[in-house]
């Protein structure tokens, strides 16, 4: 089983690498563990067994050293994709470098987002016990974004857009307000350039039991702690 679990996680950590879209194969290593600690359970039921515990413990392990490699990858992509203070590359080259994965789309509200619906599980008592240091470099990537010459960039670029006049659509003539030279219903026409065009915008669901939320992963442990009490 552990061969195997193994190269389920390497495969699921390589492709959240390469897109955020692909953060929900995390699940299947998981879930993977959950139905393994189910099997121990049963085989274990008619009492206490030292080898069987240790098994047990082994699992509990794992799903910890999952969460912990899902937050690195988080961070390791957060820290590459924002310029601060210190990078001398500016946000203007950073948006053109053809060499950008799919993770330098995201954008600022993308990441908030992203951590914020992860710190939503720090209400539980399992992710504070056993998170500390996750939840705290967590915490720091969301104080690194409201720091960040991008953000600041944005927030600029929204309130500008905001005071632009209403201009015609080049293709519908409709009136519009922004500085683009299509407006929204035109522009999503167009086919989709990955690496130019192709903005990743995160879906927040309400509750963190749904696959599609950021904290599922989280949750899935903290469930499961729940469940062994």
């Amino acid at each position: 089983f552990w061969h195997l679990y193994a190269k389920s996680v390497d495969r699921s950590l390589a492709s959240l690498k390469h897109s955020p879209y692909n953060f929900k194969s995390l699940h299947k290593p998981m879930k993977e563990l959950i139905e393994y600690s189910s099997g121990l359970l049963q085989r274990n039921s008619g009492g206490s067994d030292g080898a069987e515990q240790k098994k047990y413990s082994r699992v509990e392990d794992e799903m910890k050293k999952l969460i912990e490699s899902f937050s690195e990858i988080l961070i390791a992509e957060q820290d590459a994709t924002w310029p601060h203070s210190n990078n001398s590359e500016s946000c203007e080259q950073m948006k053109i470098n053809e060499n950008l994965s799919r993770w330098k789309h995201a954008t600022v509200k993308d990441w908030h987002f992203i951590v914020n619906s992860i710190l939503i599980m720090k209400y539980s008592r399992h992710f504070c016990e056993n998170f500390g240091k996750t939840i705290t470099d967590l915490s720091w990537v969301l104080d690194t974004l409201s720091q960040s010459p991008v953000a600041r960039s944005e927030k600029q670029t929204a309130n500008k857009e905001e005071e632009e006049t209403r201009r015609k659509c080049h293709s519908c003539r409709r009136r519009f307000y922004g500085r683009a030279t299509l407006c929204e219903i035109c522009e999503a026409k167009l086919p989709r350039r990955i690496g130019q065009r192709d903005l990743y915008h995160v879906e927040v669901p309400d509750h963190a039991s749904d696959s599609r939320h950021w904290g599922h992963l989280v949750w899935m442990y903290c469930n499961w702690m729940e469940a062994r009490e």
